[in-house]
């Protein structure tokens, strides 16, 4: 992602620094406890012949990295072309507007794709403060804007800088 922070010369009174980190959020916590009858026998009938070989080929590819896809947090990305398969272990891969809107990455200790609420604690957002429709057809919109979302602790972390630079903080 690019942000492009501006303020106003006559405002500035100090030197806007980008920030350095943020802050991570427990992973495992985010994504909720480990169902390990659904992890180890998942149910694929939602998902196409070639969602089913990138899962295939993405769970080969942990496994030649001396990975453990049922015990490790492995998020593979099944939507993406057959020579663009990746996988990562520990940390979600950019949730963009299109990955989103198609349940983003497979977690391979969750046995699933993210659900909706999981992607928004990713993003920071408290699934539990959102006012949103709740019928299925809204569902896929709904997702991709997740996606299209600027993270809350990365924007926090911008904002006070930006705070700083301009003599508010």
């Amino acid at each position: 992602r690019v942000f492009i922070v501006g303020t106003k010369i006559s405002t500035t009174e100090q030197v806007f620094k980008w920030p350095i980190g943020t802050r991570h959020n427990d992973l495992e916590a985010i994504l909720g406890p480990i169902n390990k009858t659904i992890a180890k026998k998942p149910n694929l009938d939602s998902l196409a012949p070639f969602q089913i070989s990138n899962l295939m080929a993405g769970i080969d590819m942990i496994v030649k990295k001396g990975g453990r896809p049922l015990v490790e947090t492995w998020f593979v990305d099944i939507h993406a072309s057959k020579t663009r398969v990746n996988v990562r272990e520990g940390m979600c891969p950019c949730l963009t507007k299109s990955r989103a809107g198609l349940k983003g990455f497979w977690v391979s200790n969750r046995g699933s794709l993210l659900t909706t609420t999981q992607m928004l604690a990713l993003q920071g957002i408290l699934p539990s403060k959102l006012v949103r429709p709740v019928d299925d057809a809204s569902e896929k919109p709904f997702d991709s804007a997740i996606g299209n979302a600027v993270s809350i602790p990365v924007l926090q972390a911008i904002l006070v800088n930006v705070c700083k630079s301009i003599g508010y903080i």
